[in-house]
């Protein structure tokens, strides 16, 4: 957006170019991240297949898109094109947040903090025991967090 507005100016151009691959590389794996948040285990794998697809039909008619907009336009149909885009998206995303209903945080003791350098041994030993301290609360009627080192 910002070459449309200052035409001729590398700098506008080195700006743009930041902020476009700013805002666009981290956004696929944001996207796969906030679906997962919403959908079963189950589901991740066919989510992940569907938003693969989505992602590729965008690869495949971007360029067509994008190279028609700059024969229209001339160069800056690409940043209008990539400002169309990144519009398109934010409107559907608070479109989206309207529409669903937040459940509130619940806290889990599913979380077992682990150093890098323990062992394969260690990890599993770490799992097990929260998630037995997890059934062992959800047997007693309390849902509370168990805290980290509080070992029996």
């Amino acid at each position: 957006m910002v070459p449309i507005l200052f035409p001729g100016s590398y700098t506008a151009l080195l700006v743009a170019a930041f902020l476009i691959g700013g805002s666009t590389n981290p956004l696929y794996a944001l996207l796969i991240a906030y679906v997962n948040d919403y959908i079963e285990v189950d589901d991740m794998a066919s989510a992940s297949a569907g938003l693969m697809f989505v992602n590729g039909l965008g690869a495949i008619a971007g360029p067509i898109v994008t190279g028609w907009a700059m024969g229209v336009f001339g160069p800056n149909g690409f940043f209008a094109y990539i400002a169309l885009m990144l519009i398109g998206i934010t409107g559907y995303g608070l479109w989206r947040s309207t529409r669903r209903v937040h459940d509130e945080t619940i806290e889990t003791a599913s979380y077992a903090p682990v150093l890098p350098s323990s062992s394969p041994v260690a990890m599993d030993m770490a799992q097990e025991f929260y998630a037995e301290a997890v059934e062992d609360a959800a047997e007693e009627g309390n849902p509370a967090t168990v805290e980290p080192g509080s070992a029996q």
